[in-house]
């Protein structure tokens, strides 16, 4: 048991360092299904989404270093999930 704490902990932190550290330096360029929809004519007719995004563009506009938003926006989203992971394990292991 110890040992699969040890390696969760260890991807946990590798996980954290990879979002601080690599996101604010990912490409500015669309991903695959924007460049896709971008190429076939029709990304001007999505519409308004569901949900507003709370980090919008994967950074916070109240924070004015472009690196520090977004190194704080991938942290953020690694708790995010990580909790949200966890609750739902919770939930799953009590239905049993």
């Amino acid at each position: 048991m110890m040992m699969k704490k040890h390696s969760i902990l260890i991807s946990i932190i590798i996980v954290f360092i990879i979002a601080v550290f690599l996101s604010p330096i990912a490409s500015t360029l669309p991903d695959g299904l924007e460049y896709a929809a971008e190429k076939l004519g029709f990304i001007q007719k999505e519409s308004l989404p569901v949900l507003n995004s709370p980090v919008p563009g994967y950074s916070f506009g109240f924070i004015k270093n472009e690196y520090i938003s977004k190194a704080l926006a991938g942290a953020v989203g690694v708790i995010i999930i990580l909790i949200s992971g966890w609750g739902i394990e919770r939930l799953m292991r009590k239905r049993k």
